[in-house]
C-alpha cells in the first residue's frame, strides 16, 4: 500500500468533493474563451497550485498563474475564474492588501 502525504490526501479529498461541481460550472463556459487566473503567490502551496493547474489544463482550459503583484497592478480583467488553491490565507491577505482584496471583490461582483 502506498503512503499518501497530507497534502496529497487533502488534494484527493478536494478533487473527489469539488471536481464534479467545478466540471458542472465550467461546462457552461466555452473552453476557448475561458481564461483562469490561478493564484500562485506567497503562501500558496506549490503542490496544490501544480495539481490545480494540471486539472484545469486536462479539461482544456487556459491557466495563467497570478500573484499579489499581478492582481494589485493589473487586476483580473479578462479572466473568467479566479482559483485560490490551498495555502496560508493570512499570507494571501497580507500580500494582497486592501487593493488586491478589493479587486477580487469587484471581480466577484462583476460575475467572476
Amino acid at each position: 500500500m502506498k503512503r499518501v502525504s497530507g497534502n496529497s490526501m487533502g488534494w484527493l479529498l478536494v478533487c473527489s468533493v469539488f471536481l464534479p461541481v467545478m466540471q458542472c460550472h465550467l461546462s457552461r463556459m466555452a473552453v476557448e474563451d475561458t481564461l483562469i487566473a490561478l493564484y500562485a503567490g506567497g503562501g500558496s502551496d506549490e503542490d496544490c497550485v501544480t495539481a490545480t493547474e494540471r486539472m484545469f489544463q486536462s479539461m482544456g482550459y487556459a491557466v495563467t498563474r497570478v500573484d499579489a503583484d499581478y492582481i494589485n497592478s493589473r487586476g483580473l480583467e479578462g479572466f473568467r475564474l479566479l482559483c485560490m488553491p490551498g495555502g496560508d490565507m493570512y499570507q494571501y491577505e497580507q500580500d494582497l492588501a486592501s487593493d488586491g482584496t478589493e479587486e477580487i471583490r469587484q471581480f466577484i461582483r462583476n460575475g467572476g
